[in-house]
C-alpha cells in the first residue's frame, strides 16, 4: 500500500476543459514528453490527435505550454483552433501567399528535423562543457 502511495504521489494531475466538454482530470508520470501530455489532453476532451490547440489558464487568459512541469492541480482551458474560423485564417486563405512555393521544394520530414535539432543540442552541450573546462 505504501508503494502505491509513493507512485501516486509522483504523478501530476491537472484539470482540462473546453467549450464543448466539461472539466476532466489528466495525469502523467514525471519524464512524460510534452507530446504525450498534449495527446492525453486532446483525447480526454474528445479532440482528434492531430488537432491544433491553444491552451490557456482561465484565471488570467495566459497561453500555457503543455509540459511535465505544469503545477499540480492547475486548471486549463483547451481551445481547438481547427474548429473555429478566425478572421486571420479567412484573410490568409483569400490572399495570395507572400512567397510562392516552388514545385520542386522538398519539405524536411518532422523526424529528420527533430534528429537535426537533437544533434545541434548535443553539440551545443558539448561546447558548453568545453567552455567550462577551459574556464577552469
Amino acid at each position: 500500500a505504501d508503494h502505491f502511495r509513493v507512485r501516486m504521489a509522483a504523478m501530476r494531475t491537472i484539470s482540462v476543459r473546453s467549450a464543448s466538454h466539461p472539466a476532466t482530470r489528466v495525469s502523467w508520470f514525471p519524464g512524460s514528453s510534452s507530446e504525450s501530455i498534449e495527446l492525453m489532453c486532446k483525447l480526454a476532451l474528445k479532440l482528434s490527435a492531430d488537432a491544433r490547440i491553444r491552451v490557456t489558464e482561465p484565471a488570467n487568459s495566459c497561453v500555457v505550454g503543455l509540459n511535465e512541469w505544469i503545477p499540480e492541480g492547475m486548471e486549463l482551458e483547451i481551445e481547438s483552433l481547427d474548429e473555429r474560423p478566425t478572421e486571420a485564417k479567412t484573410a490568409l486563405s483569400q490572399s495570395e501567399p507572400l512567397l510562392p512555393r516552388l514545385e520542386s521544394e522538398a519539405r524536411v520530414p518532422e523526424e529528420a528535423f527533430r534528429g537535426q535539432l537533437l544533434k545541434f543540442e548535443r553539440i551545443n552541450a558539448h561546447l558548453a562543457n568545453e567552455r567550462t573546462w577551459l574556464a577552469w
